[in-house]
């Protein structure tokens, strides 16, 4: 109880020595140095650390090309959102003197709307109020600290050379980044120099003085709030509190480095500094810079750094013996060399051998290889073992070919037409000996990838969720989505799973019944190569991973897919996990086996104009036949013989009206191969008929 009543103690002198430190109240204000009672109570400014440069949908870096943006003012330039917290002492506050300079004109007491030259703003001088504890009493002085732009039709100032933002290469022998080689700059004047927020409302933003310890809460700071925490855009007073932070986002005008047209893709810096003149009074001076490694990837190519893919026709990587496959690479721009692992030296090869390829581009800006593409070639499977059929006379014969392989049966050596499949082929009536070819195929499974999360606590904290918000992935090379993983907090009927292309049409969806917990769902959808595409889902509630930082994006098999955020940012995973993608099957042929239909008496044929309409049916049969035919005779000797040529059934048929019709019990023939044979005219006619 007595331990209770301690630290309750301790939290009211902890909040009545918080609520004495105010501009009015030194009593509870602390110095930098402890122990000491006098002493100016400063700012220190630094630069918000990581995420603040942490790439988002709308917020962070953001890249743009040279030419060809929608909006062409975003041209050759590179973004960036800066954050500039105070974990100093006291507050910065800046206020404004009734001085405005113009040039070399200076005005007193109001300030004209325009400079003489009609082109720019009046410039206001400011001074730095800087409070001083002396004991328990607060008090203050001011200092010179620079310029003010007044902008009249925004009522407010903006504060001259608050930030520089430059890019950047590292020179390892340099310690400073500001010394490093400039690429690039932009400057930024101040919105507003505001209490945006504060510290331990915006975690990671602001940092100790070893810009190590994150300062996410108020007790961080001794004299947190010291300055009031409602610095606003006043034309007259502004400034950051104690802990306090203020954001510049990329939103906001003039929040951009200028890049340099033919700079190359990739490694570089973002140098960011804060008051780059010195104009303020801060307990540290040396922490108002900061470098933060940045990869460009809009600008001209850079083989050193790129993933460079490579368009496969048709995703066509495993092959028949004697078949190739086109490969280029995804680039066109000029004054580009390649050099492919063949030997070729143009963009474009064509691989015909099993191995793996590469292309070798070099540029002005450096050489790099491409990702490999792996080939495989099989074998022809072995040609099917024929086995011919001989028959007595015109008529149907059945050929066979052994093989392991599915078989397929061909009119001609090469090419022609399919006429069958299986081990067995059925011909049609034939009058004279034909041959059939079989073939033997044998079919090779493409390759198969998985991509993406590889399930839903792969990604950290998430929760269920409702929202038609979207994976976004691009295609390089065409491939099938067989199936993807997806959780799911009760059973759902009719889950919508949808693929849109950037532009939000829709190419794609299926309607699939799921069940509590995991379900793996077949889509099989066919997703050929675009950028900007998005998979999402209507109809219930699933899983998604959103613990706030980044979740391992890009997601990428190389050449074909990547999974490249989400339409919320990198900090969520939407719904679909564990991508079962595949490339297509091949099938390889083997060379064609003749088979051969014989007729041992071809010369019998009969005119077989003369019979019209002839049914044989059911055949194969077993208890009985029915027959049915035309002529123009009224008389037709219908015979079943056996293969042997022996007669078994013989009977004469009448037309009626041109037309013969007949059945008969073939219930205690055995199996077997027979012949319908009909004569009439004196032409004879033959059918097989099998009985099973």
């Amino acid at each position: 109880m007595k331990k209770n009543l301690l630290i309750l103690v301790f939290a009211l002198l902890s909040v009545f020595a918080s609520a004495q430190c105010t501009t009015n109240n030194a009593t509870g204000c602390q110095c930098k140095t402890p122990g000491q009672t006098d002493c100016d109570l400063l700012p220190d400014i630094q630069l918000g650390q990581p995420p603040f440069y942490e790439y988002d949908i709308d917020f962070g870096v953001k890249e743009f090309y040279q030419t060809g943006n929608v909006d062409t003012a975003d041209d050759g330039k590179l973004y960036v959102t800066v954050s500039t917290p105070n974990t100093g002492h006291g507050p910065l506050e800046l206020y404004t003197v009734d001085t405005f300079v113009c040039i070399t004109d200076t005005f007193y007491g109001t300030a004209p709307s325009i400079c003489p030259d009609g082109i720019t703003y009046p410039k206001i001088l400011m001074n730095q109020r800087i409070y001083h504890k002396s004991g328990n009493t607060m008090t203050s002085w001011t200092r010179y600290a620079g310029t003010m732009t007044y902008h009249p039709g925004h009522n407010h100032m903006h504060v001259d050379n608050w930030g520089n933002y430059t890019l950047r290469t590292r020179d390892s022998l340099e310690p400073n980044p500001l010394n490093w080689p400039l690429l690039g700059f932009g400057t930024k004047l101040a919105f507003c120099v505001e209490d945006y927020g504060t510290c331990p409302g915006h975690p990671g933003h602001c940092l100790d003085t070893a810009g190590v310890n994150p300062l996410n809460n108020s007790s961080d700071f001794p004299n947190y709030g010291l300055g009031g925490g409602a610095y606003s855009c006043s034309p007259s007073v502004q400034g950051i509190s104690s802990g306090y932070v203020d954001i510049y986002w990329t939103t906001l005008a003039g929040m951009y480095i200028e890049l340099p047209p033919g700079l190359c893709n990739g490694d570089y810096y973002i140098v960011c500094e804060v008051d780059p003149n010195h104009n303020f009074l801060e307990e540290d001076e040396t922490n108002n810079s900061y470098a933060a490694p940045i990869r460009l990837k809009k600008q001209m190519l850079n083989p050193a750094t790129e993933e460079l893919r490579v368009s496969i026709a048709n995703s066509k990587t495993i092959l028949c013996q004697g078949e190739s496959v086109s490969l280029a690479v995804q680039i066109n721009m000029p004054n580009v060399s390649y050099h492919w692992s063949n030997g070729d030296t143009t963009q474009f090869t064509t691989a015909s051998s099993a191995g793996v390829y590469t292309v070798d581009i070099t540029n002005q800006c450096g050489t790099g290889p491409s990702v490999p593409v792996n080939i495989t070639v099989f074998n022809q499977p072995s040609s099917p073992v024929g086995v011919n059929d001989t028959i007595p006379v015109p008529g149907v014969a059945t050929l066979l070919a052994a093989s392991p392989f599915p078989v397929k049966w061909y009119d001609q050596v090469s090419g022609g037409n399919l006429v069958g499949s299986g081990n067995s082929f059925t011909t049609p009536f034939l009058n004279t000996s034909t041959v059939y070819y079989a073939e033997a195929e044998e079919t090779h499974g493409g390759a198969l990838f998985i991509n993406g999360l590889a399930d839903s606590a792969a990604g950290g904290q998430g929760s269920y969720s409702s929202s038609n918000n979207s994976l976004i992935f691009d295609c390089y090379n065409r491939f099938t989505l067989h199936s993807v993983t997806v959780y799911a907090n009760s059973n759902i009927n009719s889950l919508v799973i949808e693929l849109f292309d950037s532009s939000n049409n829709l190419l794609n969806s299926a309607t699939v019944n799921v069940t509590a917990g995991m379900n793996v769902v077949v889509l099989d959808f066919p997703i050929t190569p675009a950028i900007g595409l998005k998979l999402t889902r209507s109809g219930g509630a699933l899983f998604r991973n959103n613990p706030g930082t980044n979740l391992g994006y890009p997601f990428t098999v190389p050449n074909f897919c990547s999974i490249t955020g989400s339409t919320q940012g990198s900090g969520y995973y939407y719904f679909f996990y564990n991508w079962d993608i595949r490339l297509p099957d091949n099938t390889c042929s083997s060379t064609r086996t003749p088979v051969e239909a014989h007729i041992t008496l071809p010369n019998s044929i009969a005119d077989v104009s003369v019979i019209r309409s002839f049914k044989l049916y059911p055949n194969p049969a077993k208890d009985h036949i029915s027959l049915s035919f035309q002529s123009l005779e009224k008389e037709a000797l219908v015979e079943l013989n056996n293969s042997l040529g022996q007669q078994l059934i013989s009977k004469k048929l009448f037309a009626k009206d041109e037309n013969f019709e007949e059945s008969f019990d073939i219930g205690t023939l055995s199996k077997g191969i027979y012949f319908v044979h009909i004569l009439t005219s004196g032409k004879n006619y033959y059918h097989q008929l099998v009985i099973e």
